[in-house]
């Protein structure tokens, strides 16, 4: 069937008028809503499974995060252990020489010496029932060093190695017929062996003192090197026949035993000759500086008044007021305090059952000192700046106190010997403290959780910092600025270099890091483990 078409007749769109709005509903912000919805139970399995992926994949990004902070941390060295030394048993304590040439250690029986590149014994040093629980090492000359030990009974002894031997310098509280025993509680050196600081105990009375030795290095080191020329001169003859035995056995029939056993035989045979030949020989003895006894605790000064027998002398105890002191002189006498304390028990009598009551039992107080070079703050005249290795000044400071009290190795003894030459006054009492290397810089950690760092070179206290407000401060100590990182900071005028990096430990078991400039911290303390 034929179609019939029109020609020429094209498509003419709608006018504008005619074309209907777009509707809303047309547009989806959802990409999901694409989707036709699934019916019920598969829609809650999508739900469900779609959850679970998103929970793996932020268990994947948070593994992977902690494996990139891993990878960026600075890994301490691992050392692998070179040689197993079974001959030390029951070992208390060990220290190195300080150049790293030797290691002392002391154990059940005496003293080790150890070579550190070969690990191999050098010589020893034993006594009968003597197990030593401290001991430091000091070079106080060339290939000479001073040791400082102590016991477990409390016994201490200065012995100096030299030449492969070790000699018996000095046995400090050794107890003799019809005297208190004394024991020492803490026996400390000053870095090149010129001072040594004793603490002594009197189990029976319960008295506690401080005694500061001036040690006698120069001439220490005279009498060892005649000691070893004596040695040198007899061990001559010794070494001819030796030879000539050796020759003479080379020709012989070998002994039964192992080349170990022959070598650790001679070993112990030569060892107890050279004990044997250090045994009679005596050494120049220390001479006391002064000698600090236990002050009184807070508590006794509230009920002690001054116990002198004039009002003349009263005032000439009392301090002129011009300098800081230790706030024990006063003119209020023991009977104006007890009439006080009557007054008070008789104003709230009905108030004291609900009072604290004392705590009776005396806990023995313990000292802490630190030996101190030439700075810029005690008194012209009481210090040598021309030897700046040398000490001429050692801080104390007791247990339970807040005073620092700082005395001249210099000062000629006399009436006022045991009076401090300046003090350093605190808000709280005294935990901890720490010294530096060269002695310029000195922290001092307290009870409420703050530490406080002086500069004694400078004369200025560098700045106080609050650690915690939870613990007090347990530990204090110093890192070495070579592996520390140098970073300048801009502090006003200029930019500074970090001069101090401090470790801290608090008493509940939390470690801080502090970086302290010139004008005070650097950064807020870094927490190291909480």
């Amino acid at each position: 069937m034929p179609v019939y078409i029109r020609k020429n007749v094209n498509f003419t769109p709608p006018s504008l008028d005619r074309i209907p709005l777009e509707d809303e509903d047309d547009y989806i912000t959802d990409p999901d809503q694409l989707k036709d919805p699934l019916p019920q139970p598969y829609r809650m399995i999508d739900k469900v499974l779609g959850q679970l992926v998103e929970d793996v994949w932020d268990i994947v990004e948070s593994r992977e995060n902690e494996r990139l902070e891993e990878g960026r941390k600075v890994r301490p060295p691992r050392h692998e252990n070179t040689k197993s030394l079974e001959y030390l048993r029951k070992c208390g304590c060990m220290t190195d020489s300080g150049d790293g040439l030797y290691m002392f250690i002391g154990h059940s029986k005496g003293i080790i010496v150890i070579d550190a590149n070969t690990q191999e014994k050098v010589t020893l040093w034993e006594e009968d029932r003597v197990d030593l629980q401290y001991i430091r090492a000091h070079i106080i000359a060339p290939n000479v060093y001073l040791l400082v030990s102590i016991d477990d009974m409390g016994f201490s002894r200065l012995h100096a190695f030299s030449g492969d031997k070790l000699y018996l310098l000095k046995h400090l509280n050794e107890h003799q017929e019809g005297t208190d025993k004394m024991i020492i509680n803490k026996c400390k050196a000053s870095k090149e062996g010129d001072y040594l600081g004793v603490v002594f105990e009197n189990p029976e009375s319960r008295d506690i003192w401080l005694e500061i030795h001036k040690l006698p290095r120069e001439s220490w080191v005279t009498e060892l090197d005649n000691i070893k020329a004596k040695l040198q001169k007899k061990e001559e003859p010794k070494e001819v026949k030796e030879v000539k035995e050796e020759e003479s056995t080379e020709t012989a029939e070998p002994v039964e035993g192992t080349d170990g056993e022959k070598s650790e035989s001679q070993s112990q045979i030569q060892q107890s000759q050279s004990n044997e030949d250090t045994a009679g020989v005596k050494f120049s003895q220390p001479s006391l500086v002064f000698k600090l006894k236990q002050p009184p605790q807070v508590s006794a000064l509230e009920s002690r008044g001054n116990l002198s027998s004039s009002v003349y002398s009263t005032c000439q105890k009392v301090d002129s007021g011009e300098v800081i002191g230790t706030g024990q002189n006063h003119v209020l006498s023991t009977t104006q305090i007890e009439l006080r304390k009557e007054v008070f028990d008789h104003l709230h009598e009905n108030l004291l059952e609900y009072a604290p009551k004392d705590d009776t039992v005396d806990n023995i107080q313990d000292v802490n000192f630190h030996f101190l070079n030439a700075g810029k703050m005690i008194p012209l005249g009481l210090e040598n700046p021309a030897n700046l290795t040398i000490p001429t000044t050692v801080a104390v400071w007791w247990k339970d106190s807040t005073h620092v009290m700082h005395y001249s190795l210099l000062k000629t003894p006399g009436k006022d010997e045991t009076k401090p030459d300046m003090v350093w006054p605190f808000t709280a009492k005294i935990t901890s403290s720490a010294v530096s290397d060269e002695t310029s810089l000195m922290i001092i950690g307290l009870v409420d959780g703050n530490i406080v760092l002086w500069d004694r070179y400078l004369g200025i206290q560098r700045g106080v910092i609050n650690i915690s407000d939870n613990s007090c401060i347990d530990t204090l100590l110093f890192l070495d600025p070579s592996i520390c990182p140098q970073e300048m900071t801009e502090y006003p005028p200029y930019s500074t270099r970090t001069t101090s990096y401090l470790l801290v430990l608090c008493r509940n078991g939390a470690m801080y890091a502090v970086l302290m400039g010139a004008g005070g911290t650097q950064a807020e303390p870094i927490c190291l483990s909480p």
